[in-house]
């Protein structure tokens, strides 16, 4: 081939690779400004609703160490260090806020100009996780849920466990949330986990328990039962005896409900009784078969939402549902426990303490009593349509009694005098009704009550810390 022929080839075909990159280039710029125009004014969440997703790899990996860690606990440091080099940091500022919407933002590809952040006050419990809504502001409506926990936290591989296992299983009644996104941030110098997932329909019960009319709590309580009886009958075990990591949680909050009763004798209970009677309750649920399958492990109002459109039920945090899940995969839950609970907390919300026009605080009935057995009917009626075993007379006593032991074990009397009212009373006026029925089934009378002290005061036992403080002290210094 002549040497002018392969120049002018040579010379032509690197024209017609500049030309096509050049093309290509101005392609994906004028998608990218598409894209972005889209996003910012035409783009809506109820787009987003409709989207189907697909994990992405991360979480992936996520589920997988959940898995690991629920079967052998002892790898949870290990799994920390993993969680901080798999998830994606979405620090901004060094400010939780402007996390959050960096987090949300990519979660639900939405800009920040069309969601916002509000913290969800009375979501926090004992394990300090905190709960945010993400509304949508020109629609004024929910579109997501974002929980962040410690990086400590005991609650955040079996989250996402448990979410995983709901959302893959079909079930005709029971729903969860859907899981969106997870990453992590850091905010003066405190590590947390992000967890992103779709807003449960409708409202909690215990809003509705609070606000709404007698029929509308009657129909959410039933599809509620239902519900919860669907995931019960969906992995039912084996018959079985008291599982032995209940009875030893158990036994543990029995061991601390009798160290504090024994610092307050006045309350006029015998913690020799207590445990006398706490063996004797449970030498009678194991002498006989117990049912087992899969269980939520928190029911109370505030975890189950009811839309009256649809007679959907959705319940919501759920980390405690891998408790019921051993090793082997087996089902070894006890229904019992979580109907116990659901019933019980339907009686207490009855009454709550709010604040009156001097600011202090004054309990107020919220249902009647008549009203009250009306609903933990409706919710039993539920349970049984959605063929649901009831529990044995055994059963309810032993988490009744249970549930008393907790109480006073986890009681922080130390705290009662640095809480905002109503919630120190709230809190209060339930350890006394504890004490109350413990004396009960001792045939006791009723001894002194806890009084709400002023705010801010030393409680006793702050001053019987302080001398032992002093007196080993004082014993190092003659030494």
């Amino acid at each position: 081939m002549p040497r002018w022929i392969f120049g002018h080839l040579l010379k032509h075909s690197r024209m017609r690779f500049k030309n096509k990159f050049k093309y290509n280039t101005v392609a994906i710029l004028l998608v990218g400004i598409g894209y972005g125009i889209y996003s910012q004014f035409f783009y809506t969440p109820e787009n987003f609703d409709q989207k189907t997703r697909r994990l992405p790899n991360e979480i992936a990996n996520v589920l997988k160490l959940s898995e690991r860690v629920l079967k052998n606990p002892a790898l949870k440091k290990e799994a920390i260090y993993a969680l901080r080099k798999t998830l994606r940091d979405f620090s901004s500022n060094n400010d939780l806020i402007s996390a959050l919407n960096h987090f949300a933002q990519n979660a639900l590809l939405s800009s920040s100009e069309q969601i916002q952040i509000k913290e969800v006050d009375d979501e926090r419990g004992s394990s300090q996780d905190r709960v945010f809504r993400v509304m949508d502001i020109k629609a004024d409506r929910l579109i997501a849920i974002i929980k962040i926990f410690k990086e400590t936290s005991d609650n955040f591989l079996p989250e996402i466990y448990a979410l995983r296992l709901l959302n893959e299983t079909k079930f005709q009644h029971f729903c969860s949330p859907e899981l969106h996104m997870l990453g992590r941030c850091c905010v003066q110098e405190e590590r947390y986990l992000l967890l992103c997932e779709s807003a449960a329909p409708g409202r909690s019960l215990l809003y509705t328990y609070k606000e709404s009319d007698l029929q509308t709590l009657l129909n959410g309580l039933y599809a509620c039962g239902k519900s919860l009886a669907e995931l019960h009958v969906y992995a039912r075990g084996q018959p079985q005896s008291l599982p032995k990591p209940l009875e030893t949680k158990t036994r543990a909050y029995l061991a601390q409900a009798i160290e504090n009763l024994n610092k307050y004798p006045q309350r006029g209970i015998d913690p020799e009784k207590v445990r006398e009677m706490f063996e004797t309750i449970v030498a009678k649920v194991k002498s006989q078969q117990t049912l087992s399958g899969i269980i939520h492990g928190d029911t109370k109002l505030i975890n189950v939402f009811f839309d009256p459109k649809t007679g959907i039920a959705p319940w919501i945090d759920p980390p405690k549902l891998p408790d019921s899940i051993d090793a082997m995969g087996n089902s070894i839950g006890v229904p019992a426990k979580d109907f116990y609970s659901f019933i019980a907390d339907i009686d207490y919300q009855q009454e709550k303490y709010v604040l009156n026009s001097q600011g202090e605080a004054a309990l107020q009935r919220i249902r009647s009593m008549s009203e009250v057995e009306q609903l933990k009917a409706s919710f039993i009626s539920g349970y049984k349509e959605g063929k649901g075993i009831l529990p044995s007379k055994e059963e309810l006593e032993f988490f009744s009694f249970a549930a008393d032991l907790y109480f006073i074990a986890m009681a922080e009397f130390d705290l009662y005098p640095k809480m905002t009212e109503p919630s120190r009373s709230s809190k209060i006026y339930r350890l006394n009704k504890t004490y109350d029925n413990l004396r009960a089934r001792l045939g006791k009378a009723k001894g002194e009550k806890l009084k709400a002290k002023a705010k801010g005061w030393p409680s006793s036992l702050f001053w019987e810390k302080c001398l032992s403080l002093f007196i080993t002290i004082f014993n190092k210094a003659q030494i």
